[in-house]
C-alpha cells in the first residue's frame, strides 16, 4: 500500500518536471504537510481512500475526514452536528469515518434518491447504529427513509433476517422502547424484537409488553420509514429514558389508543408522539385523563374524527386548556366526554365592524355520533346550542330515553325534555329498540302500543327534529334468516314503519333501513 501510494506521487510529479525528477524516499510522504496531503486525497477515489485509513492513526483521520467533506456530512464542524445520507457510498464513508468516533451526533438522515441495493444498504445501517451502541453514542434523532417497503411481499431471506436486528439496534441501549405502527402504538423492550416476524400477514399480534404483560398490538406489515426519538419519557424513567420509534410516519393517519398501560405511563408516552399527518384519533384506555388527552388532541390541529369511547372523562380544571380542533368534522363520544371536556358554551368576539360573533371551540363539526350515559340529556342541551351540526347519530335509543310526547303511565317516571335540534336534517338511531320488552319477537305496528318505541317513533322525530331530511334505522331489525318468505316478511315490516313515520314526517325525503332505501311513501 505505501509504494503503490509513493509511485503515484511520483508519476504526478514527473508529469510537470519531467523525467529527471528522482525518486522520493517513503519517508518524504508520510512528512509532507497535512495541506498537501489533503490536496492528494482529494483525487483518490473511495477504494483508495478506504485503504488510507487502515495505513496509521494520522492518515485514518485525513482519509475519513476527505471522504466526509466529499459527501457533505461534516457541513458545519463535523458528525455532531448532524449527517444527511442520500447515496449507498455516502453511507459507506460514514461508517468508515465512525470507526473510532465516540461522541454525540444530533441527527443521522438516510434519504434514498436512487435505486440501489436496500439489501447492502440496510446491513450497512444495522452496522452502523450497533457501532454506535456498542461505543455509548447518543443519537437524539434518527431517520431512516427507504422509499419502498422493504419487508415487500415476497419477503427476501435477506432482509427478513436483517430487519428484526435493525429494528432492535434502533432503539440503542434504551431499556424500553415506543413503537408507533399502522394504527396503533405498543411498549417493549428492546431486545424482544430480534424474534419478530417479517412475514406476519395478522394485522394484530400478541407481543411482550416493556412491563411483561402479553397484549394485542398491531402488527409491522410494512416498512417505508423509520423516525426515531430519544430520549422520551424522561418523566417516567429519568434515569433511563426510553426510544420511540414511528414507523411510516408520513402515512399515518389514524391512531387508536387501547392498549393497556397505567395513568403515568400514559402521561409520559403521548406528550412524545407528534404526527403531523394524523386525521382520526380513537381513545378507549381508560387510564388516559382527560387533561392528557386533551394537550395531546390539540397538537394535532389536523384531526378530523375524534372518537372518544373511554368510561372515563373527569372535568377539566381552570388551569387546563380546553379542546380547540378547528378542523374536527365527526365525533363520536360517550355523553360524558361531551359534558365534561368538550365545551359549545360559545364566546363571543367583536368583529371590524363591532358586531359580536359566536366563536365556537369546533367550527366545522357537522357529524356527532353520541353513547347515552348518566349524562345523556346534558349531551343534549349543549348539542342543541351547536349551530354547524347538521347530522346527528344515536345508539341504544329506548322508549325509557325518548321525551314524553305520549302519556306516560304513573307506574314510570316521565323523561326529561329533550332539545329541539332545527338544524338537523340527518338523523341515524342505531340499535333503536322495537322489540317488546325486549323480547325476541317483533312488535306487531298497532295503533294503540303507545308506550312501544315503534309507535313513539314518528312523534318523536317531528316533535325534535322538524327540519329532518334523512332517517336512518340501523341494526334494529331481525337479520335475514334465509327463506324467502322470512325474508320478505321481515321487509314488509320494515315498509310499514316507514309509512307509520312517514304519515307524521312529511319532510322526510329519504329512508334507510339496516342500509336499504325507501322512498317515502
Amino acid at each position: 500500500m505505501p509504494s503503490r501510494i509513493a509511485r503515484w506521487t511520483l508519476s504526478r510529479a514527473q508529469r510537470h518536471q519531467g523525467n529527471s525528477a528522482a525518486k522520493p524516499e517513503y519517508s518524504s510522504f508520510t512528512s509532507l504537510p497535512t495541506e498537501m496531503l489533503f490536496a492528494i486525497l482529494e483525487v483518490m477515489d473511495d477504494t483508495s481512500l478506504h485503504l488510507m485509513a487502515a495505513v496509521s492513526k494520522r492518515f485514518y483521520h485525513l482519509a475519513t475526514q476527505s471522504l466526509l467533506l466529499r459527501y457533505n456530512l461534516c457541513p458545519q464542524g463535523g458528525p455532531a452536528s448532524g449527517c444527511l445520507i442520500t447515496s449507498s457510498d455516502a453511507l459507506r464513508a460514514l461508517r468508515i469515518a465512525m470507526t473510532f468516533y465516540s461522541g454525540t451526533i444530533k441527527s443521522l438522515k438516510y434519504l434514498v434518491l436512487a435505486p440501489i441495493s436496500m439489501n447492502k444498504d440496510v446491513r450497512r445501517l444495522e452496522a452502523l447504529l450497533r457501532r454506535f451502541r456498542l461505543r455509548s453514542t447518543r443519537i437524539h434523532k434518527i431517520s431512516l427513509d427507504f422509499g419502498k417497503n422493504i419487508i415487500e411481499r415476497p419477503v427476501g431471506w435477506t432482509i427478513a433476517g436483517l430487519a428484526p436486528y435493525l429494528l432492535t439496534t434502533i432503539c440503542g441501549q434504551a431499556q424500553s422502547a415506543l413503537f408507533v405502527v399502522n394504527n396503533g402504538l405498543f411498549t417493549c423492550k428492546p431486545k424482544t424484537l430480534v424474534r419478530w416476524n417479517p412475514y406476519t400477514r395478522d394485522q394484530y399480534y400478541k407481543m411482550n409488553m416493556h412491563d411483561g404483560t402479553r397484549q394485542w398490538v398491531p402488527s409491522i406489515r410494512s416498512i417505508e420509514s423509520l423516525d426515531v426519538t430519544y430520549p422520551v419519557c424522561t418523566t417516567l424513567a429519568p434515569m433511563s429514558p426510553w426510544t420511540m420509534v414511528v414507523v411510516n410516519k408520513r402515512s399515518l393517519h389514524t391512531l387508536m389508543l387501547s392498549v393497556k398501560l397505567s395513568a403515568p405511563e400514559w402521561s409520559a408516552i403521548l406528550p412524545a408522539i407528534n404526527l403531523p399527518h394524523l386525521r382520526e384519533v380513537g381513545i378507549w384506555a381508560e387510564e388516559i385523563s382527560a387533561a392528557v388527552s386533551t394537550a395531546f388532541l390539540n397538537r394535532h390541529q389536523t384531526l378530523t374524527t375524534l372518537k372518544y369511547m373511554s368510561p372515563v372523562a373527569e372535568a377539566l380544571s381552570t388551569t387546563d386548556k380546553a379542546l380547540v380542533l378547528s378542523r374536527l368534522q365527526h365525533l363520536t363520544a360517550l355523553a360524558h366526554y361531551i359534558v365534561h371536556t368538550c365545551t359549545f358554551t360559545c364566546t363571543f368576539t367583536r368583529s371590524l365592524q363591532g358586531n359580536a360573533l359566536p366563536a365556537s371551540p369546533f367550527p366545522v363539526l357537522t357529524h356527532v355520533e353520541l353513547f347515552p350515559d348518566a349524562c345523556f340529556y346534558g349531551a343534549l342541551r349543549l348539542l342543541s346550542l351547536h349551530a354547524p351540526l347538521t347530522q346527528l347519530t344515536l345508539w341504544f335509543i329506548t322508549p325509557a330515553l325518548m321525551p314524553p310526547i305520549f302519556p306516560i303511565p304513573t307506574t314510570h317516571e316521565s323523561p326529561p325534555a329533550w332539545p329541539i335540534f332545527p338544524r338537523i336534517d340527518a338523523l341515524a338511531l342505531n340499535k333503536y329498540e322495537l322489540l317488546l320488552g325486549g323480547g325476541d319477537e317483533f312488535e306487531e305496528l298497532r295503533e294503540d302500543s303507545i308506550y312501544t318505541g315503534a309507535a313513539r317513533l314518528p312523534a318523536f322525530v317531528a316533535h325534535v327534529f322538524p327540519g329532518l331530511r334523512t332517517l336512518e334505522l340501523n341494526h334494529t331489525f331481525p337479520k335475514k334468516a334465509g327463506t324467502q318468505a322470512e325474508n320478505h316478511a321481515i321487509w314488509k315490516r320494515k315498509g310499514e314503519l316507514v309509512k307509520r313515520i312517514a304519515r307524521a314526517n312529511a319532510g322526510v325525503e329519504r329512508y334507510y333501513v339496516d342500509k336499504e332505501f325507501f322512498a317515502p311513501p
